[in-house]
């Protein structure tokens, strides 16, 4: 997996816990091993996901001193919708500066 979605977090600890339950019917210390890794591999990835982060300044977006018109406004806000969309759409936690 390259990169992980909010979503895919319960997935995966849902997953965990399945396999959780199944340590007492399992047949061999090397199973259990193996569950552990891929958990182990799994809580890496989920952590590494959500320590990535992008600052955006909206300010940035500004293509004039002054918004005067809705025009204005409409282009300032579409700008800044579509960076912020990118940023989630990467997987990133947003800081607004």
């Amino acid at each position: 997996i390259n990169s992980i979605k909010m979503p895919d977090v319960a997935d995966i600890m849902k997953s965990t816990l399945v396999q959780i339950e199944q340590i007492p019917t399992m047949k061999s210390i090397a199973e259990i091993k193996v569950m552990e890794n891929d958990v182990s591999n799994d809580i890496t990835k989920v952590s590494d996901n959500l320590s990535q982060s992008k600052t955006i300044r909206p300010a940035d977006f500004l293509t004039k001193p002054y918004l005067e018109t809705k025009d204005d406004i409409d282009e300032f806000l579409n700008e800044l919708q579509t960076e912020l969309e990118h940023a989630v759409n990467e997987n990133k936690r947003i800081k607004i500066q």
